[in-house]
């Protein structure tokens, strides 16, 4: 029954909110789990059964997965550093050479953070008390204000209508009648952007660093003709990863709700990581930051230190 439970809510979720919820989900469509991964595809049918628009949304978003899982994994030889799209990847540059028929959005981090509501109001009698007063104020003509407690004591025509107010409100003469409920939270709020960034096409460069697994760094054209840098890499798994983001995530809520923390501005400057599968994924790449790894051999050339020489327990 919970399992059930479950895959009727991440179901709805996807048909409300289908951009968003396919990247958190992707790491489960390419899983090595079966049970994961039929469970996904069982999702995704019946959320395009709710909104039949996501058949197609679908399909493009499964040629993507694949797309970017070869291009993840593709080995590159020591000493290349760059590697053409068009040239390696020739149904990756054909199938993105126009905009796509079903953009999907780009994942950076500005588009997939959830947007709570804000907190919830809370009814009480002074609070409903205090708009019933404002209420009838505005009903008086200019100029004039009248107490609650005197206009409710108040006979006449005045009296019945705060008396049909204050039934609205939930209050009698004599105090609560029945009150409307603790908490209600804004059906209209939207937890994501209204206008969101799509893949438009892949930039036909793509970099590859020096670092062990050869992570490639490429760069997607958005709808907005923006550019926006990913790294992909392989040979890892960035579930880790994304669960310790998730982890920053929640320490910069709490350094938000304390004064000092926020006086003094501080937070851990986060990025999106997704995982394709359990080898490979993607990361938001951010800019005008500098690998530990660039530091360091930058370091060791200005003392033109040998690197084959330098042992692990050396001292820098």
């Amino acid at each position: 029954m919970t399992s059930k439970a479950l895959n009727a809510i991440i179901t709805q979720v996807f048909a409300a909110f289908p951009q968003q919820t396919l990247w958190m989900m992707i790491n489960l469509h390419g899983s090595s789990n079966s049970m994961r991964r039929d469970r996904c595809i069982a999702i995704w049918n019946d959320a395009s059964n709710i909104e039949p628009g996501l058949h197609d949304f679908v399909v493009e978003a499964t040629i993507l997965i694949k797309q970017l899982d070869t291009l993840c994994m593709h080995a590159v030889a020591y000493g290349q550093n760059k590697i053409s799209l068009s040239a390696h990847f020739k149904s990756f540059k054909r199938y993105y050479a126009n905009q796509s028929a079903c953009p999907i959005l780009i994942p950076i981090q500005s588009q997939m953070q959830v947007c709570l509501p804000p907190p919830p109001v809370r009814f009480s009698l002074s609070t409903t008390s205090a708009h019933l007063q404002q209420q009838t104020n505005n009903d008086l003509p200019t100029g004039s204000t009248v107490k609650l407690s005197a206009m409710i004591n108040k006979q006449g025509a005045l009296g019945r209508t705060a008396n049909k107010k204050a039934a609205q409100a939930g209050l009698t003469t004599t105090g609560i009648n029945k009150m409307p409920p603790k908490n209600y939270y804004d059906a209209r709020h939207q937890p994501f952007p209204d206008a969101v960034v799509t893949i438009h096409s892949f930039e036909d460069t793509i970099d590859v660093l020096s670092s062990l697994q050869r992570p490639k760094k490429i760069v997607i054209r958005g709808s907005d003709g923006q550019l926006y840098p990913f790294l992909c890499k392989s040979q890892d798994d960035l579930r880790v990863d994304s669960r310790c983001l998730d982890f920053c995530h929640l320490f910069n809520k709490c350094l938000k709700k304390n004064s000092e923390t926020r006086r003094r501005q501080l937070n851990i400057r986060t990025y999106a990581v997704y995982p394709i599968n359990e080898r490979c994924g993607l990361i938001e790449w951010l800019p005008n930051l500098c690998t530990f790894r660039s530091l360091v051999t930058k370091f060791y050339r200005q003392r033109s230190s040998n690197f084959s020489e330098v042992s692990p327990g050396r001292a820098i």
